[in-house]
């Protein structure tokens, strides 16, 4: 039988901008900046909860457990 002897803490995500899979952990998630608006466009500059493709620098929302 197989067990889990500690926890994993890395997830994946896609970024859907440049198409690179990535690996990323929780100290690597940021959240929201102070400047979250464009104004010109009204729509959001970054995600609440985000990590930023290493390839092509994009924000890509993630999700953040609560027990993490």
């Amino acid at each position: 039988m197989i067990e889990i002897l500690e926890r994993g803490t890395r997830k994946q995500c896609t970024c859907e901008n440049c198409g690179a899979e990535l690996s990323y952990e929780k100290d690597d998630i940021k959240d929201k900046p102070k400047r979250t608006i464009d104004f010109r466009t009204l729509k959001p500059v970054y995600p609440p909860n985000y990590i930023i493709c290493p390839q092509c620098k994009h924000p890509i929302e993630v999700e953040v457990e609560k027990d993490d």
